[in-house]
């Protein structure tokens, strides 16, 4: 399963935002600035908030935009292309 953000798991759990936050213990528009990404919660929190999501929402997701991984895969290396033929030839020099 792909990981979601915290908007798209409510939205995928049919959650509200209110019935969220009463979950976990904090306001509703603490949840409400979280999302965005206006706020960050402290460690304790983050982790309140990624176990009531049952860990589907990676806890990166709680990180500063800044300290979170890139988002999908590594880029692909640049490998340059080998000649085809041998750039000196293997043949004996002729005398």
């Amino acid at each position: 399963m792909k990981p979601m953000s915290l908007q798209q798991w409510l939205i995928h759990e049919k959650r509200t935002v209110q019935d969220f936050a009463d979950e976990v213990g904090v306001h509703a528009t603490y949840i409400s600035k979280v999302l965005p990404g206006n706020v960050h919660p402290s460690l304790a929190v983050a982790l309140d908030l990624w176990d009531a999501t049952r860990r589907e929402v990676p806890l990166e997701f709680f990180l500063p935009r800044a300290l979170r991984p890139p988002a999908g895969l590594p880029k692909k290396r640049d490998i340059a292309q080998r000649p085809l033929a041998p750039t000196v030839s293997r043949l004996p020099a002729s005398a």
